[in-house]
């Protein structure tokens, strides 16, 4: 699921709701940068992301194993990372990839 999209520009949140990432995509050549947030993702959503940003298929394959440590490309283009969720105790944390 696409939780989130949005454009960020000199430190601040250009919108209010999330960008269609078509005109997120477009965005990203204005400076800033572009906050993709997803939650377990399906195969077509991320082809969806993929083709639309332009990434390497090898950089989405990455991101889709959880087991993987995430990695910069040379152009910065691409940044995986993975959440973490506030919690009490460590037994209540939930791991997420992001």
């Amino acid at each position: 699921m696409i939780v989130d999209c949005a454009h960020y520009q000199d430190g601040r949140r250009r919108d209010e709701g999330a960008v269609p990432l078509e005109e997120a995509a477009a965005r990203c050549g204005q400076g800033g940068f572009v906050w993709l947030g997803l939650f377990e993702p399906s195969d077509e959503e991320l082809a969806q992301v993929r083709d639309t940003f332009g990434l390497h298929e090898l950089a989405v394959e990455d991101a889709q194993n959880f087991h993987m440590r995430p990695l910069v490309s040379g152009d910065h283009r691409n940044t995986p990372s993975r959440g973490l969720s506030l919690c009490e105790t460590r037994a209540s944390c939930h791991y997420a990839r992001i």
